[in-house]
């Protein structure tokens, strides 16, 4: 007899995580991710989320964990409205998100459901993103693109704000602040 896997239920299709992870993690628990070929939760409203979700749940169900996947605005807030289809079996909700705003934790402590999310995930490279904006703004990168995608760049642009020698000032040490890993040459941070 095969060992029982955990039944876990995600709203929207996983396949972002990449193919290798999937099938590791489709090879230690019953990932239920489809409904008739078709995401359980098609991206775009909350009450057919919710709906759908309930629906989910009667015919499968029930569920051990809830995977819930980036791009969440839609089906938002993750209170008892949308998960008290899940209760009381559901033990864990796994969130690839970093934060917990949209996530009714104390609903969800009070019905035995631990929460995690991916906190740090993206920190390395939402600091990055922010360097590179800023170098951007110095750089005056969205004018030279427009210059050029209008073909007026040969027509003497002005020379953008050189880096070097500035200061950038991080305000909030937060896992983000801290992340700073992209330094640029001569931009002390």
């Amino acid at each position: 007899m095969a060992p029982h896997k955990p039944k876990v239920v995600s709203i929207s299709h996983p396949s972002w995580a990449g193919k290798e992870y999937l099938q590791e993690f489709e090879s230690k628990f019953n990932l239920h991710h489809k409904l008739t070929k078709r995401q359980v939760v098609t991206p775009g409203d909350r009450k057919t989320t919710v709906a759908n979700l309930a629906a989910k749940v009667q015919a499968e169900g029930p569920f051990d964990a809830i995977l819930i996947l980036m791009g969440i605005g839609p089906y938002e807030p993750f209170d008892e409205e949308l998960l008290r289809p899940l209760v009381p079996h559901c033990k864990i909700m796994a969130s690839a998100s970093a934060g917990y705003n949209e996530f009714d934790v104390d609903w969800m402590t009070r019905n035995g459901i631990l929460f995690c999310n991916s906190r740090s995930a993206v920190n390395e490279a939402t600091a990055d993103m922010a360097i590179l904006m800023m170098l951007g703004i110095l750089r005056d990168v969205q004018r030279l693109q427009t210059s050029i995608a209008n073909g007026t760049w040969r027509g003497g642009l002005a020379p953008s704000r050189d880096p070097s020698g500035l200061k950038l000032g991080i305000i909030g040490m937060g896992a983000i602040g801290k992340a700073r890993t992209l330094n640029p040459d001569g931009l002390p941070i």
